[in-house]
């Protein structure tokens, strides 16, 4: 008996192994899309986690700042008022209150600031 090669048997087995190619080539696809998905969610997180301390250091300098602002306010305050007491100590002179006897000064010390 003479066995006859029936083509339809090879277009079949064709597409057998080309299925068998896509499939391969599809999951290797997938393969590479979740390594990349894998690798941005690793990113992601590591920046979030940066993005974090930077809000943090961010709120530490402003907190410092506004201190800062603080201490130079204080000081202009200060120095308002003390310009304030000279003017009025140049312009009515200088009148000795009892608290400045309870400092240790002499009314020559306190003499010598009024004409400074």
């Amino acid at each position: 008996a003479a066995t006859s090669i029936d083509p339809t048997d090879d277009n079949e087995q064709n597409e057998i192994d080309r299925s068998e190619t896509d499939t391969e080539s599809l999951l290797t696809i997938i393969a590479m899309l979740r390594t990349t998905v894998d690798q941005s969610t690793h990113e992601k997180e590591v920046l979030e986690q940066r993005l974090i301390e930077e809000q943090v250091r961010a709120q530490q300098e402003i907190r410092s700042f506004a201190a800062s602002l603080e201490g130079v306010e204080d000081l202009r305050r200060s120095a308002e008022a003390m310009s304030r007491e000279l003017r009025k100590i140049k312009v009515k002179g200088y009148k000795p209150r009892s608290s400045d006897f309870l400092t240790g000064r002499s009314c020559e010390d306190l003499t010598a600031v009024e004409e400074a």
